[in-house]
């Protein structure tokens, strides 16, 4: 019989654990496959209210809010990465949205990544 077993592990930088979760998720342990996956808190996340939100479109399904934070990571004030889902269907509807704390690096990733191709996602309109 398979116990169910799990743990947390802290990262001081976001941009670290969404590496984990890409690079890690579903690799084999012991011979069964891990899963790798944001933990939740019942404490509220970072108000990204007063923050610089950019659209990000033309997303390829499999795409996931750590992926798009990784992608954007680059940027140090990269705050935040949220993926739009279909509720019914539960899949990706192909855009998301990606928050950074100043406008100066929001306005450089879209300078830098309107248009790119990546071998998650292409984006092909990246604006405010």
């Amino acid at each position: 019989m398979l116990q169910s077993s799990f743990g947390f592990i802290d990262y001081y930088d976001r941009r670290y654990a969404a590496l984990a979760i890409l690079s890690l998720n579903g690799r084999q342990l012991y011979g069964q496959p891990i899963k790798v996956n944001w933990a939740y808190t019942s404490t509220p996340r970072e108000d990204t209210s007063g923050h610089f939100n950019i659209f990000v479109g033309d997303l390829c399904p499999e795409v996931t809010d750590a992926t798009l934070f990784a992608f954007f990571s680059g940027y140090s004030t990269c705050s935040d990465a949220r993926v739009m889902w279909d509720q019914k269907t539960g899949r990706s509807r192909g855009f998301g949205f990606v928050s950074f704390r100043n406008q100066q690096d929001a306005q450089s990733a879209i300078n830098d990544l309107n248009g790119v191709f990546s071998s998650s996602m292409f984006l092909t309109y990246v604006s405010f």
